[in-house]
């Protein structure tokens, strides 16, 4: 009887061995949640992601604890389940599939920041994280490292530009928020709306050559209305000169004031780059055939004015259109600038021959595509099933085993009996 008893036990452990194989045979790799930012290195009063990433794992959800330096970083925005709290911020995360979709290095959600001073940034995360059985995944604290930096200082130490007639500036900073548009080298006219408080404006203007001379007036003593900084740039040879104006509407109601477009479209013409309010210099490309375009620009504030200037019979080559935009307070404007390239006829029939061998090479890559994916259908279908059947044979190997195991000891036992009888 004793006999007997341990070799049911030795069955039992082996069994138990055996399932645990098979239900190792298919778990999944390590599992890793990781909250990243896009850039080691930013500038100040850039702003920036940081992204909540997870690889190769099958998380349902998580609950995350984000820190940061407040004093340096500002927190602009982030997912509508999240809540800041001091210099943390918590996140909760559930999966719509309950876990049951694998991801690849997916990003699940993003964080947005602001730099407000130089230096070195220590983001720190940690947080719980459950599996579709509601299992905890162990999870230690990471960190990640990004530093600040002054764009002036490091504009500045650059390489500079030594043409000497040169006129343009690298660099225009104010030290008020919402100048209009981002500065570009190439705009000359920038729009900025203030309170009554303000009666000076600290301007930062560095020319791309650093020995050409820049001049700033009307900065200082603004008054109530519209003010003009002019930002003169004289070249480094004395022969060249080139003016930025900042128009600087100081108001208590900043809503007359407004001279942005909701929306800037025209009618089968795509903008580049896509319309946005911040953005005032466009680029399109016609057919020679439109002598006029149909363009839709509507103000954000109703009582603003729009008067489109230039768009009446375009020419072949260049033509540039001004959508001049009016505030309520009849004394803020801004122009919204459309260049506006206007084929030749022989640029026109090149053009639609171009269109029609792109259009019969696109039919000829989807007609092809199509075949390769018929092909790579029946190709993962038959991987498939090879897979399927090498998956089986550690599992029949196991089982055959364990059978082998159950039939030694069924023969044993036989053959005690029979012995037993015959004694």
């Amino acid at each position: 009887m004793r006999l007997k008893k341990k070799i049911i036990k030795l069955i039992i452990f082996l069994f138990i061995i055996i399932l645990s194989n098979i239900l190792n045979s298919n778990s999944y790799g390590a599992e890793e949640v990781s909250f990243l930012g896009t850039e080691q290195e930013i500038q100040k009063d850039e702003t920036f992601d940081m992204k909540l990433k997870i690889s190769d794992t099958t998380i349902a959800s998580c609950t995350i604890w984000l820190y940061y330096d407040q004093d340096k970083i500002e927190y602009i925005k982030g997912p509508e389940n999240s809540n800041q709290v001091n210099n943390q911020i918590i996140y909760t995360w559930v999966d719509k599939t309950g876990g049951e979709s694998r991801k690849k290095d997916d990003v699940i959600e993003n964080f947005e920041f602001r730099a407000k001073q130089e230096g070195a940034v220590l983001f720190g995360i940690t947080g719980e994280f459950y599996n579709k059985e509601g299992k905890l995944i162990n999870k230690q604290i990471q960190t990640q490292e990004i530093l600040v930096k002054n764009p002036i200082e490091e504009i500045s130490a650059q390489t500079e530009v030594q043409d000497s007639q040169s006129t343009k500036l690298k660099i225009l900073r104010l030290n008020q928020e919402g100048i209009t548009p981002v500065f570009d080298p190439d705009v000359r006219q920038y729009d900025l709306i203030v309170n009554e408080s303000v009666n000076q404006i600290q301007v930062t203007a560095i020319p791309e050559n650093s020995k050409a001379v820049v001049e700033i007036s009307g900065n200082t003593n603004l008054v109530s209305g519209l003010n003009q900084i002019d930002i003169m740039v004289v070249s480094e040879d004395k022969k060249q000169t080139d003016h930025y104006q900042i128009n600087v509407t100081k108001t208590s109601n900043k809503q007359i004031a407004n001279v942005n477009l909701e929306n800037l479209a025209i009618e089968n013409v795509e903008l580049v780059p896509a319309f946005d309010l911040l953005v005032t210099s466009y680029q399109i490309e016609i057919s020679n055939k439109i002598e006029k375009l149909n363009i839709l620009a509507i103000p954000e504030d109703q009582k603003a004015s729009v008067k489109i200037i230039g768009n009446d019979q375009l020419k072949q080559g260049n033509n540039q259109i001004t959508i001049l935009v009016t505030a309520a307070n009849g004394i803020t404007t801004r122009k919204y600038i459309v260049n506006v390239y206007k084929r030749t006829e022989q640029e026109q029939m090149q053009k639609e021959a171009q269109e029609e061998q792109d259009l019969l090479e696109s039919k000829a890559k989807i007609e092809q595509m199509s075949v390769q994916l018929i092909d790579n259908a029946k190709d993962n279908k038959q991987q498939e099933t090879e897979k399927n059947i090498n998956n089986l044979f550690p599992i029949i190997g196991w089982i055959t085993l364990f059978l082998v195991i159950i039939g030694i000891g069924i023969i044993y036992f036989i053959i005690r009996k029979k012995q037993h009888k015959k004694s």
